[in-house]
């Protein structure tokens, strides 16, 4: 019997040995394997066995949104800010189409005053849209336009009648980075002194304060250059203009 156990368990060894190499080598292996492969969502970071889960999961979670029309309304402007009863307001605004799309928006005129227009506009074009208002009493009246709010005073005090006319935009067909010329004419109609902003808009933003007796007119100006080629819009105290840029040569 010890000569069997002897002849019996080296036999034991070497299959015992044999079963632990087989099973390191099939550890090996896995650990070699390459890992699965996993298709990632670049919308949401979810993860699918095959691209064709992948594309079915974007097409319907994450569907492309066609462009559309989105405006935009900016510096609302109420000219003049203080009138005598029964004269005229200008309330004007800029509207952009800032979207992919042309489309059509309604403006909407509302405070102590209802009107609206409908502006259609390409992407990336801007209108100024203007109002006008006649107060019928002494008072301050207030303005909102898409968001944009003002006020104005009416009085019937004698007071500064500030107009602005005969806007002159020189030269018309500039050349890109050379300086072009806005101008108007100011006028103190009122029976009272008194100072005015005068505000310039469109594609661009400045303003500059005048004072004028009754009955004195002054010219002011503004120079800007344009930096592309392109048409640019403008705009002084409800007087509408443009001009066109060309590239230099």
């Amino acid at each position: 019997m010890p000569e069997e156990e002897r002849r019996i368990s080296p036999g034991v060894v070497v299959a015992g040995v044999g079963l632990a190499g087989l099973g390191a080598l099939a550890l090996a292996a896995m650990a070699l394997a390459a890992p699965p492969v996993v298709f990632t969502c670049p919308h949401c970071g979810a993860t699918f066995a095959t691209q064709e889960e992948l594309n079915y999961h974007i097409q319907t979670e994450h569907p492309e949104v066609p462009p559309v029309a989105e405006f935009e309304v900016s510096n609302l402007v109420i000219y003049p800010p203080e009138v005598a009863v029964g004269e005229t307001v200008t309330i004007a605004c800029t509207v952009t189409n800032i979207g992919g799309e042309a489309g059509s928006h309604t403006v909407y005129l509302g405070g102590d005053f209802a009107a609206q227009q409908i502006v259609t506009l390409q992407p990336g074009e801007s209108r100024i849209v203007s109002f006008e208002v006649t107060p019928e009493v002494a008072r301050s009246y207030s303005v909102s336009v898409d968001g944009l709010y003002g006020t104005f005073v009416a009085t019937e005090m004698p007071v500064a009648d500030i107009r602005v006319e005969n806007l002159v935009i020189s030269p018309t067909e500039p050349m890109v980075g050379e300086i072009v010329t806005i101008s108007v004419t100011v006028t103190n109609i009122g029976g009272e002194a008194g100072s005015h902003t005068v505000y310039l808009g469109g594609d661009f933003a400045a303003q500059q304060i005048v004072t004028l007796q009754p009955g004195e007119s002054r010219i002011v100006s503004f120079e800007v250059t344009p930096e592309v080629a392109k048409t640019y819009s403008v705009s002084v105290d409800g007087l509408y203009g443009s001009f066109r840029a060309t590239e230099v040569g």
